[in-house]
């Protein structure tokens, strides 16, 4: 856990990295949305599945 000096020195010098370059909080932004929507992509995959598997004899049986 960070203490709250480090959050505080870590915060500063993010701000001195965002202005100096502008893309570089773009390019965050975007690699954390692009993280959370893959995130998010697998756990549906992976509900999809469990409950194509849980229904299995109920779909062979109405086919």
């Amino acid at each position: 856990m960070m203490s709250t000096a480090e959050k505080a020195t870590l915060k500063e010098t993010l701000r001195e990295l965002i202005k100096e370059e502008h893309s570089v909080l773009k390019d965050i932004v975007r690699e954390i949305l692009a993280e959370m929507i893959t995130e998010k992509e697998v756990d549906f995959d992976v509900l999809l599945k469990n409950n194509f598997d849980r229904f299995d004899e109920t779909f062979k049986a109405l086919a």
